[in-house]
């Protein structure tokens, strides 16, 4: 089995902060590198030594109101519509709900 490692990349972190490495050395002698742009997707989150919430929103925020204007465009009827936004749409916001950090002015924001 091989492991794809342009996806991969490393964070140190130690007593709650983030550490500058060269990587790990791998048995063949390739170097995993550090992660580039400071933060990594763990289940879809990004992080680093904490959740970054700010990004998370905005993101999520954008890629939520981007698939209800899509879904907007068609020609499906009432119930329809209502059940794809249900279907497509809100699981963006109701998975990250748990873990982001939401304001009741962001929620209401999100409101089409």
């Amino acid at each position: 089995m091989e492991f794809g490692l342009s996806k991969c990349g490393t964070v140190y972190v130690t007593s709650g902060r983030k550490i500058q490495l060269s990587g790990i050395t791998l048995p063949d002698g390739a170097i995993m590198p550090e992660v580039d742009d400071g933060c990594y997707r763990y289940l879809g989150i990004l992080e680093t030594d904490v959740i970054l919430h700010q990004q998370m929103k905005q993101k999520t925020s954008a890629e939520y109101l981007h698939r209800v204007k899509k879904l907007l465009r068609t020609y499906l009827s009432g119930k329809n519509l209502i059940l794809a936004i249900d279907t497509w749409a809100v699981p963006l916001i109701r998975y990250g709900a748990g873990i982001l950090s939401w304001t009741l002015s962001e929620t209401r924001g999100l409101d089409i």
